[in-house]
């Protein structure tokens, strides 16, 4: 075995603290074998620049022997730790408010280990989420295997997800949304505590973030040609955008309420493909969002950020068919107790959570396809200044969500989402 000197740690892309002992340790306590040894390391970044605003992720290549194979074994494995509050400043503030890391981790570590035991149980042998090989309270960092090394890889979140993609994500979304429902018919209320989405009521650390994206938008939207009314009216938005977003995300007991992803968009799913390059698989992750409330929620943010523009036109019906069709066979094969909405039900459902599509189009698809990296940074985009200005501008200048704003915005106007509300 080398010296510790000789192994790769390169502390630029990997938190100080995650060092050989650590990762040993991790090691031996997941696969249950005190006597591995690693031998060598290698990280590098698990993301481009401008793709992850919001922690460290890295990739760590890690050769180990144990007592009974002295051939070097292989792992690669992703660390995902907080952003420091020296680099991240308001974003490791709001993020801290949110109590988005340890709610992660709760997910990773008790959670989904549990709904993943439910469907099993019910013959649904899927894996919905990648497995963590250690969560860390003190750091606030989780461990997990790496997909890519097996064999997943990212969609192009630029041009959208095509049908067999999202049919894909809908698919695995419809067996969480059902476990954690039957989860909770268990033991009524136990996910209650999980309140804090993206908008919520606990925490305003984003109303800066929202405010300026709509801010942008309304005056981008403006100076189009015949869309000023459109402008007008997302300014008039403005002091009660986030009212209505939380309004939206808190569980009403006349929906059919879940455990929702809460942040699911192209990013945070990934595709296993067969030699034809057909899609096989799909694994959803970033589970800091995930919350108690309407199924629709999910579907809003999924359809108005991650698809490809013809589907979003076209068939959106059809999609929250194709989910509500796999979230009800799931219920009936787990042998849910409570009630299963009706398909007529679930679409009302749909209509009432509707402002949540607002908000994924006017400012979550602009923050997360846009192309400009160079000013790309989360900190950059809760300040009122010239470069979070530029970077705004590059957003909504945007060839696609021009486009997509200027089919939209009418289309919302017109189901009165862009109205105030009493």
């Amino acid at each position: 075995m080398p010296s510790p000197n000789l192994l790769h740690f390169d502390h630029s892309v990997l938190p100080t603290w995650l060092n050989t002992a650590y990762i040993e340790n991790a090691l031996r306590s997941y696969f249950g074998d005190d006597t591995i040894k690693v031998v060598r390391t290698k990280a590098s970044p698990a993301s481009a620049k401008g793709d992850n605003y919001v922690c460290i992720l890295s990739r760590i290549r890690v050769d180990y022997i144990n007592k009974s194979c002295q051939v070097t074994q292989s792992g690669s494995y992703i660390v995902k730790a907080t952003l420091s509050s020296e680099s991240s400043g308001e974003v490791k503030a709001a993020f801290d408010s949110y109590g988005a890391y340890d709610h992660e981790i709760e997910m990773y570590e008790k959670v989904f280990p549990k709904i993943q035991d439910v469907l099993s149980k019910a013959g649904h042998c899927v894996t919905l989420v990648p497995r963590a090989v250690k969560v860390d309270h003190e750091h606030q960092s989780i461990l997990l295997e790496d997909l890519s090394a097996m064999g997943y890889k990212m969609a192009n979140v630029r041009t959208g997800l095509d049908e067999i993609h999202a049919k894909m994500v809908l698919k695995k979304l419809a067996k969480i949304h059902a476990a954690s429902a039957f989860v909770n018919s268990e033991k009524p209320g136990i996910f209650e505590h999980c309140d804090r989405g993206i908008f919520n009521k606990h925490s305003r650390a984003f109303d800066q973030f929202f405010k300026l994206n709509l801010e942008a938008c309304a005056r981008a939207v403006s100076g189009w040609e015949g869309y000023k009314t459109y402008g007008e009216k997302l300014s008039k938005l403005l002091p009660h955008f986030t009212k209505y977003g939380v309004r939206v995300m808190e569980p009403k007991d006349h929906h059919f309420n879940v455990l929702t992803h809460g942040d699911l968009w192209g990013n945070n799913a990934m595709f296993k493909y067969n030699e034809s390059n057909q899609v096989m698989d799909a694994i959803l992750f970033d589970l800091q969002f995930c919350i108690w409330a309407s199924a629709t929620i999910d579907l809003h943010y999924f359809f108005n950020t991650s698809l490809t523009d013809d589907l979003r036109i076209n068939n959106v019906e059809e999609l929250v068919h194709y989910y509500y069709q796999n979230l009800r066979d799931t219920l009936q094969d787990l042998k849910f107790p409570g009630t299963i909405p009706t398909l007529q039900e679930f679409l009302v459902e749909y209509m009432e959570t509707a402002f949540y599509a607002v908000y994924s189009s006017v400012s979550a698809q602009p923050t997360m396809i846009n192309e400009d990296t160079e000013d790309a940074s989360f900190n950059c985009l809760f300040k009122d200044d010239e470069r979070s200005r530029r970077l705004r501008n590059a957003m909504f200048n945007n060839v696609r969500i021009r486009r997509n704003l200027q089919h939209f915005l009418p289309v919302f106007d017109r189901r009165g989402l862009l109205d105030l509300q009493p």
